[in-house]
């Protein structure tokens, strides 16, 4: 089973990897949209009381991160949160 930790866009964003520029327009956006930044904010608060608390939300992190290294180095997944 998948665990959705996200939604892009309602409690932060996903940007490309190693995309200084897309970062850097993300952080400018949030410094710009103060009310946007807040509601990511909030938004994020509630999901991880949502699914437990901060130490539940990082331990379905840690999963959601070795889930995607197994992937990468072609592993099958041998447990899933959930």
């Amino acid at each position: 089973m998948r665990v959705c930790i996200g939604s892009a866009g309602r409690e932060g964003f996903i940007v490309p990897i190693r995309d200084a520029e897309a970062i850097r327009e993300k952080i400018v956006y949030l410094y710009e949209h103060p009310d946007s930044r807040d509601s990511m904010a909030q938004a994020a608060r509630e999901r991880v009381q949502h699914l437990g608390g901060w130490s539940d939300y990082g331990n379905r992190m840690l999963s959601v991160y070795e889930d995607a290294l197994a992937c990468r180095l072609g592993q099958r997944i041998v447990g899933s949160v959930g």
